[in-house]
């Protein structure tokens, strides 16, 4: 992999992963809703900020707060709706950067996203959803959690306040360590949205200091997340189960200090080995992973499954003008069932034999970008 990105690319992805926070002061937005921002791409491969905006207008649930309220949502809050399914990575610009009129487009995960909802799986859909929202919004979901786990004697927000100060302090003096070079250690610290750099990017810039309100307007809502993830229990307050594991895979030894960029991305910066931080990296990162191997029955009916997952949700995973679906849907739901299983399996061995038991249902087709690529179902 060393060579294939280049040295901005790298430093991009480093920062990013120094600030997995939506940016906005408060989270309370109905995480369905946000999902929900795709459905308009079901039969478009693309579509205006305005027609995302009336679909999310008309996205109802039991659940979500604004539901029971007659009025309908207003056009700077459904406008929001769609910055957060941005953030998520669920969808994407594509119009041009000047353009007056924004026009989007469903990513890759997004599309897979919707491929999982289309399967009815909602013990899956809650998993990769998990997943989704850890790459765009972990550093303010963890000490979330971590509250609701160590359950300290102090408020919630307080809490928040004190651990995002204490983890900024602890990341910007790494950054010091593991970029020795001014010239070097500005590159990444431009990018980084806590970090004020000087004009000149010297090395004395300030880390900002978020105050106990913003901490209250942050933390508060994303509990509502974790209810609805089904990471804390709406009645007890507590962890469950699936909450400790995504807690636990968060943690490098012992202790949270991010969600890394790609495993590979500190040794092609440069970065000597003693000062590279560990992980939880995010092209490596799942939830906890079985340990035992699985039986030969277990496999083929693992195999099974995932061919019956990919039928489910093969056309709300496609592409619109091309008759093929992300293979990131199988590939997902294979290591969900690593995890629920308690089984070790290895989804590039179970997509190989899936593509070969299978060969006259599915062809396996590769991609012009990354390594996932897509498959043609063509028994519809």
């Amino acid at each position: 992999m060393r060579g294939t990105r280049d040295r901005s690319q790298l430093e991009r992805d480093l920062a990013s992963a120094l600030c997995r926070h939506i940016g906005y002061t408060t989270g309370a937005y109905h995480l369905d809703r946000i999902v929900a921002t795709l459905e308009v791409f079901r039969d478009s491969p693309s579509a205006y900020l305005n027609e995302i905006v009336e679909r999310a207008r008309l996205f109802v649930t039991d659940q979500s707060e604004d539901s029971q309220d007659e009025r309908l949502p207003g056009d700077k809050y459904l406008e929001e709706i769609v910055h957060f399914a941005q953030a998520m990575s669920l969808i994407t610009t594509v119009s041009q950067k000047h353009a007056q009129v924004r026009r989007f487009a469903p990513t890759e995960r997004g599309r897979a996203l919707s491929g999982v909802r289309a399967t009815g799986d909602k013990k899956f859909f809650r998993y990769f959803l998990t997943k989704t929202i850890l790459l765009a919004d972990a550093d303010a979901l963890f000490p979330v959690m971590d509250y609701f786990y160590s359950k300290p004697a102090i408020p919630s927000h307080v809490f928040y306040h004190n651990f995002q100060n204490s983890l900024r302090m602890t990341r910007w003096r790494w950054l010091k360590r593991a970029f020795s070079q001014p010239l070097l250690y500005s590159r990444v610290a431009t990018n980084i949205s806590w970090l004020s750099t000087t004009q000149r990017g010297s090395i004395d810039d300030q880390v900002e200091i978020i105050s106990e309100n913003t901490a209250r307007h942050h933390s508060t809502p994303r509990v509502g997340w974790l209810q609805r993830l089904g990471i804390l229990d709406t009645h007890s307050r507590n962890l469950t189960m699936f909450g400790e594991s995504t807690r636990t895979a968060l943690l490098g030894k012992d202790e949270y200090f991010w969600l890394g960029p790609a495993a590979t991305t500190q040794q092609e910066l440069g970065i000597t080995n003693d000062q590279q931080a560990g992980g939880p990296y995010e092209d490596t990162f799942d939830l906890t992973v079985g340990k035992l191997s699985p039986s030969e029955d277990e496999s083929r009916c693992l195999v099974d499954d995932t061919v019956g997952i990919m039928r489910d949700g093969y056309f709300a995973a496609k592409l619109v003008h091309a008759a093929q679906a992300t293979l990131t849907l199988p590939i997902e739901y294979i290591k969900f069932r690593s995890f629920v299983d308690g089984k070790k399996y290895e989804w590039t061995s179970t997509l190989s034999r899936l593509f070969s038991d299978h060969r006259n249902e599915f062809e396996r087709l590769s991609a012009k970008r990354g390594q996932v690529g897509f498959y043609k179902w063509k028994g519809f």
